[in-house]
């Protein structure tokens, strides 16, 4: 049986004790699996530990992979506003996209609402809170940048 399978395996073997405290047990109609006896419950640790192992190693491969992927110096996950891709997976300013933030930026300054850049801009009141947060260009930038008082 591949290893894969067992993934579906686990939620039931997990089930076992709780069904057997309950006065139900565990059988499986493909597999001659009975919990009740001694290797049943033997077959059903196995199994669970077979699964275990599963998730574990796919959490390592996916943890190695997104490692391997950051080094490249590669972006992944939803591309912040103000920024695009290149051809290489890497973010790179987009200068129509950066003229309208400094724009926004320049109206809060002057004291602008919040709606009232919004509108301006054509984005919602959240779109123009998110794209001009330190946070939010933080991120954007892969790096905490200071703000002059």
């Amino acid at each position: 049986m591949p290893v894969g399978v067992l993934q579906g395996v686990h939620p039931g073997v997990e089930r076992a004790p709780l069904a057997a405290d309950n006065g139900a047990t565990l059988a499986s109609i493909g597999d001659n699996l009975d919990a009740t006896n001694a290797m049943g419950k033997f077959v059903l640790t196995i199994l669970a530990g077979m699964a275990q192992m599963e998730r574990e190693l796919i959490a390592e491969r996916t943890t190695a992979a997104l490692a391997h992927v950051k080094k490249q110096g590669r972006y992944l996950g939803r591309v912040p506003f103000g920024r695009r891709r290149d051809e290489g997976g890497r973010l790179v300013a987009d200068p129509e996209a950066q003229k309208g933030l400094r724009r926004a930026r320049a109206m809060k300054r002057r004291g602008a609402s919040w709606r009232e850049v919004a509108e301006r801009m054509g984005w919602t009141v959240s779109q123009a809170r998110t794209r001009l947060d330190a946070r939010y260009r933080a991120a954007a930038y892969g790096k905490q940048r200071s703000r002059k008082r």
